[in-house]
């Protein structure tokens, strides 16, 4: 009774193909910026952290910060878990002559120690590296000469750093100590890491 006809149409220019909307660094950093809504940043990657993972059989575990600079100069880190890490990782495996420019699209500001950087967002970031885009190409062009000439030292050949799954499950958190509750307020977020002795069972909740 009904037909489903498909016919290719021509690319309208107009509209962008990625939709960025760029932010810069320093608005994050700030706290300027709702930590609520995902963010774009494009910069330079200037160091790259060892690769860590709490689990060799756990592809999803891992993860590495890159450290950015923006059009500004302005420095951020950015935390990738599982196949955003392997993107950036099998990037400078290859062993790419030059600057390299990475797009994060659509990542979630953290705050750790009072630092504010980006994490990725599960299903919803985009990572695109030294790839032919307008936005890239653009940036390249402006960079300065020694920047051009300057490039980062990955650890990718180094060996990979297991971490044990309470550290990946407390990473980015400030671990305080235990004397530490005795003085704290109503509202406080406290993190703390102990081993239990015994078990009180004549004393209920207070």
């Amino acid at each position: 009774m009904f037909q489903t006809r498909v016919a290719v149409a021509d690319d309208d220019g107009s509209i962008h193909h990625f939709g960025f909307s760029f932010v810069e660094a320093q608005r994050i950093i700030s706290g300027e910026l709702d930590p609520n809504i995902l963010v774009d940043v494009i910069g330079r990657v200037y160091n790259m952290s060892q690769v860590h993972q709490s689990s060799p059989n756990e592809s999803n575990n891992k993860r590495v910060t890159v450290d950015i600079k923006d059009v500004a100069k302005t420095k951020m880190g950015i935390t990738l878990w599982g196949s955003y890490a392997d993107q950036i990782v099998n990037f400078v495996s290859k062993g790419s002559q030059g600057p390299v420019v990475i797009v994060c699209q659509f990542c979630k500001t953290k705050e750790y120690a009072g630092t504010r950087s980006l994490s990725y967002s599960m299903y919803a970031t985009r990572i695109l590296i030294n790839s032919e885009v307008e936005e890239i190409t653009q940036f390249h062009e402006g960079l300065l000469r020694e920047d051009r000439n300057t490039s980062f030292n990955p650890v990718v050949g180094r060996a990979l750093l297991t971490t044990s799954p309470i550290e990946a499950a407390f990473s980015g958190w400030a671990l305080s100590p235990v004397d530490l509750l005795q003085n704290s307020g109503n509202g406080d977020v406290i993190c703390v890491i102990a081993q239990v002795l015994q078990v009180n069972k004549e004393k209920g909740w207070y």
